[in-house]
């Protein structure tokens, strides 16, 4: 699916609105997609730059719900009043980006169009992308439908952009998992299909292409390389975009640390990033897997009513979530239906921990390490002690 946007270039004067941009939902035979949820980006020429209401004429919008924390507000085109509200991604040393969606009770119409307007208040350029934003969550996925337009404010309008995107952005999986990655290449929001795209990625030591479901992207075979093996260190694949100008692709790391990421459309075919090749950047941030176990152990299984036991154990695994973590001792005597809390303790550099409990009943224990940021929620199996 693609949105068609009319029109897709136009001028304007500055302190002035933009005449009504259509953009028009389209599944892959042509036929308009009703009540989609929408999300446009728009960026430049500057910070002041606003979406505007065309009374009876543009659908209506919001900012943004999730993920976001800015808004500001927008803009009355009849007598440039403020009005409603917009979303802002600020970007230090940059244009900021402004956001908006569709209403919950809006979406795209049943001709599957969706309507807009802008405002700035100098010259120069805006660039808008629109998604449907299939899962509402404020964030374009790589297989969310887009499109855009370009507009000149005092100038001529821009000249269509290429654009690469790297999706998901910024995720930060467990080491050792394979995380799937999509590169989106499209003009105007239109994807771009059958070109040559390459990506590089570096950090931390040891990573690798894997398997995503997606197959392997080739290695490139120009520019000095020697398989995946890049010669300024991490490792270079390249591929076509599919029917949908994606390339997908699984990366994965052994070590916690920060992956950079860098694709581009290589129009020369070299495997060398040209200075005019449309480029797009991302990052993953590899956290440690946290796996661990938790045992327990009784010193005797039996001992006379309202003796003593020792109760002991170790958790094991990824080193950062084995010392001096946080164990609960629970127990369930005779009788009784479920576990109670007993005792808390925390383990040694070794990950060992251990208990004294006196025992009036047969009763059973349970050891459990909660969960701690990266690191897993740890259950032991259950150790009965009988009182005789």
């Amino acid at each position: 699916s693609r949105f068609a946007v009319n029109p897709q270039a136009q001028s304007v004067n500055p302190g002035e609105c933009t005449q009504a941009i259509t953009a028009t939902l389209l599944d892959q035979n042509g036929q308009p997609i009703a009540g989609a949820n929408v999300d446009i980006h728009a960026v430049g020429p500057s910070d002041q730059l606003r979406f505007g209401l065309i009374d009876n004429t543009t659908s209506d919008f919001d900012d943004p719900d999730k993920a976001h924390i800015s808004s500001e507000f927008a803009i009355r085109c009849s007598n440039e009043s403020n009005f409603g509200s917009q979303g802002e991604h600020n970007v230090p040393g940059g244009d900021d980006v402004k956001h908006i969606e569709s209403v919950a009770t809006g979406g795209t119409t049943n001709a599957g169009a969706f309507v807009f307007a802008l405002w700035a208040d100098e010259a120069g350029s805006t660039v808008a992308t629109l998604f449907a934003d299939t899962d509402d969550d404020d964030q374009q996925g790589p297989s969310e439908a887009s499109g855009g337009a370009r507009l000149g404010w005092g100038q001529p309008a821009p000249p269509p952009v290429t654009t690469v995107s790297l999706l998901p952005a910024g995720p930060s999986p467990t080491t050792g998992r394979c995380q799937k990655m999509t590169l989106v290449l499209a003009e105007d929001g239109v994807p771009l299909t059958g070109r040559n795209v390459d990506i590089h990625a570096t950090g931390p030591e040891g990573i690798e292409f894997c398997d995503a479901g997606t197959g392997l992207p080739r290695a490139p075979d120009q520019g000095g390389h020697v398989t995946y093996a890049h010669p300024e260190g991490g490792v270079h694949g390249e591929a076509e975009t599919d029917g949908s100008g994606h390339f997908g692709f699984g990366i994965t790391s052994g070590s916690a640390g920060d992956t950079a990421l860098f694709g581009w459309m290589d129009r020369t075919d070299d495997d060398v990033q040209g200075g005019d090749e449309p480029t797009g950047s991302g990052q993953i941030s590899w956290q440690r897997s946290g796996q661990r176990n938790i045992s327990l152990r009784s010193s005797k299984s039996s001992v006379p009513k309202g003796s003593r036991v020792k109760l002991s154990g170790r958790i094991s695994g990824d080193d950062t979530c084995t010392d001096a973590q946080t164990v609960k001792l629970k127990a369930r005597s005779q009788g009784s239906r479920k576990f109670k809390a007993t005792g808390t303790k925390t383990t040694d550099s070794n990950g060992a921990f251990s208990f004294r409990k006196k025992v009036k009943r047969r009763t059973t224990y349970r050891a459990i390490a909660p969960r701690d940021g990266a690191c897993v929620k740890a259950k032991s199996s259950t150790v009965t002690v009988n009182a005789r």
